[in-house]
């Protein structure tokens, strides 16, 4: 087994490298904060007074929505702030400028209601040819200018809010010119007459991967796209390396949401490209992928060796997950994700969020976890096997997480188990389970 501290150093090094070869990227010059705890679609009633955003509703007192924001080290869709409370986004900024704060938007299609999209009408009304069509072998179907002739979002609900919305066509070089115009004005603060701008942007939809341009294929097998996964890929990314490359110069930054498998070997190749052309991915598929069950074993390994490339790069890695909301299944499931995430975060890198009951991103209760405020420290090693599990040293904890199907038995002696506050000196870990460990004070006669 390779040392620890060799380990350690190596990850370290990495980083330093790629920071250190950076040159002018903005990336390399944020600070950031270190806990890691996000939030993406932020609860309106941590900056206004009534579960709603609304320019008639009164917003909570500046200082008092920076306090319910700050607990956070990154935003993701971070306009709401200054669109609903200009008062408490200046604040923010002055007083938490570690805070990441990006500007939200969908990477690959727009709708009628644009807030975070690109501008319907102005697609609409003068480059329809933009929009991505669902059967090219069709004569009857090769007019842009009807939306039925289109990729729409879904097509389960002619009055649901996605149902006009359309696929736009992120490899022609037209739209992406356009794009990264709309894009700076956006994220600099321009669009709105703002005085501070964002950090940078956060690219949503970055639909990339034959998984799911197969599923696209899979509703239209004619699709414009269809057995030319590897032209849509390619010209994604170089969309993405056209607006990370725009950003950088004005000094921001780009974080893209991915659909990319990493319990697998699939798409290797295109993680090479993803990562060459961002500075930094979130995704919601760091422990799963679809409706497939949450990773264990091998895909477990593939999973978290990913995520520790990626920062090895010196880039961001987010992690977002959905919890059940069935109790306690979902808090077991929230320990695997949050003690998977801890085995590999980098400070100032690493960013975690999870929902609390309600998936919807409108539910007003705060994602917030009690383990997010346990007194761990800092990393002190890398991750490193006992028995079947996985265990990292933290300053002022252990994080231990069982990736197999099985449950397995380990020993600590002088640390309890935070949840249950039960000696570990037996610990039981259940299949796909995560466990924080703290010093047990009686133990260790209050040292």
């Amino acid at each position: 087994m390779v040392p620890v501290a060799v380990i350690v150093s190596a990850v370290l090094c990495n980083l330093c490298s790629a920071e250190q070869g950076a040159g002018d990227n903005p990336l390399a010059k944020l600070s950031l904060g270190t806990r890691g705890t996000s939030t993406t679609f932020m609860k309106r009633l941590e900056i206004m007074s009534r579960d709603s955003f609304s320019h008639g509703l009164p917003a909570l007192p500046p200082q008092l929505a920076v306090h319910n924001l700050a607990k956070y080290d990154a935003i993701w869709a971070c306009q709401f702030v200054p669109l609903y409370h200009r008062a408490a986004w200046q604040l923010l900024r002055r007083q938490h400028p570690n805070v990441l704060t990006l500007y939200y938007m969908s990477s690959d299609t727009t709708r009628v209601q644009t807030k975070g999209f690109f501008d319907y009408e102005y697609v609409n009304t003068h480059h329809p040819e933009w929009f991505v069509l669902k059967d090219v072998k069709n004569p009857q179907h090769a007019d842009p200018r009807d939306p039925d002739n289109r990729i729409r979002w879904t097509e389960k609900d002619p009055k649901g809010l996605n149902y006009n919305r359309f696929y736009l066509d992120v490899c022609n070089t037209d739209f992406q010119k356009w794009a990264v115009q709309h894009i700076l004005a956006c994220v600099s603060g321009e669009r709105r007459g703002m005085t501070i701008p964002y950090h940078g942007l956060g690219a949503d939809n970055v639909n990339i991967g034959r998984r799911r341009l197969q599923n696209i294929s899979n509703r239209y097998p004619n699709w414009a796209y269809a057995g030319r996964f590897d032209d849509w890929n390619a010209g994604f990314c170089r969309y993405l390396k056209t607006v990370k490359e725009a950003l950088n110069k004005r000094g921001f930054i780009l974080v893209a949401n991915h659909t990319l498998d990493y319990g697998s070997d699939t798409d290797a190749g295109c993680w090479d490209s993803l990562l060459n052309c961002v500075d930094g991915v979130m995704t919601e598929q760091s422990l799963l992928y679809g409706g497939r069950p949450i990773y264990a074993g091998a895909a477990w390994l593939s999973s978290i060796q990913k995520h520790e490339r990626i920062l090895s790069k010196g880039l961001i890695d987010w992690w977002v997950c959905y919890p059940p909301e069935t109790q306690p299944e979902g808090h077991q499931v929230f320990l695997y994700y949050y003690c998977s995430w801890l085995l590999v975060k980098q400070p100032g890198r690493s960013f975690f969020y999870a929902t609390r009951d309600i998936r919807g991103w409108s539910n007003p209760r705060t994602p917030w976890y009690s383990e997010y405020d346990l007194p761990i420290g800092e990393p002190r090693s890398a991750r490193y096997r006992k028995n079947a599990c996985w265990v990292r040293e933290y300053t002022n904890a252990l994080v231990v997480v069982n990736p197999t199907r099985k449950t397995q038995k380990l020993r600590f002696d002088n640390w309890i188990e935070s949840s249950s506050q039960r000696s570990a000196s037996l610990l039981q870990m259940p299949p796909t389970s995560g466990r924080i460990l703290m010093p047990d004070v009686a133990d260790t006669g209050g040292r």
